[in-house]
């Protein structure tokens, strides 16, 4: 929920520009000031427990990453040859969004928001684990929660779901490298193989390539 909602309104805000791409630019600001696991840790304090209360912490703060690099992605492909040959004939903005200017999003914000979604995995992780998230024994952190008394008689209860946690946020970081490290070489192929007078202008129309 977070990637859609943050590459819809990165697109959206860099597409339109003005006072949609201050604006884009305020919210992000003002996100990355708030303290994210506190913020979500006041909410889950006063909402009861639950998949909404989840939501509601992790919603507001989780679209930045997402958000931010699909506006600059589409910034960059706004200004290529072809978009603005569409826009002349008079194409509307939600056919430039769908057909142009989504299939250069999808290798950026697919990299960024594997990084994301480890980030999450441990702020609801944390939340069960204080008993103020997802229902009991519904998630890893309340696994861990619930079998601390027993550490010393069972500690295969707790060390498990914890081994599960750190297993899964390692393999979602190294997927995030290598996807950032196949485009990366997947660009300087291209690049390789264009000639010189033409990286220029193709550089434009290729903005996955440049929003690390």
């Amino acid at each position: 929920m977070t990637t859609a909602l943050g590459t819809l309104a990165g697109a959206v805000a860099g597409l339109a520009g003005g006072a949609a791409e201050r604006l884009l630019r305020f919210a992000a600001t003002v996100a990355l000031a708030l303290p994210g696991l506190t913020l979500a840790l006041a909410l889950a304090g006063v909402l009861p427990p639950g998949y909404p209360t989840v939501l509601a912490a992790l919603v507001p703060l989780g679209w930045v990453s997402c958000g931010l690099v699909a506006h600059t992605a589409t910034r960059r492909v706004a200004r290529a040859d072809h978009v603005l040959a569409v826009r002349a004939i008079g194409a509307s903005p939600l056919y430039l969004l769908r057909r142009t200017i989504a299939p250069h999003l999808a290798g950026p914000v697919l990299t960024v928001a594997t990084a994301d979604f480890a980030r999450t995995l441990i702020a609801v992780t944390s939340l069960g684990f204080l008993g103020i998230g997802l229902p009991p024994s519904a998630d890893w952190g309340g696994m861990v929660s619930e079998a601390t008394p027993l550490l010393v008689t069972a500690p295969r209860l707790a060390v498990v779901p914890a081994l599960a946690l750190a297993l899964t946020g390692l393999t979602l970081a190294l997927m995030a490298d290598a996807l950032r490290g196949a485009r990366r070489g997947r660009c300087r192929g291209r690049a390789g193989r264009i000639p010189r007078s033409r990286r220029r202008s193709v550089r434009r129309g290729a903005p996955d390539c440049s929003t690390e």
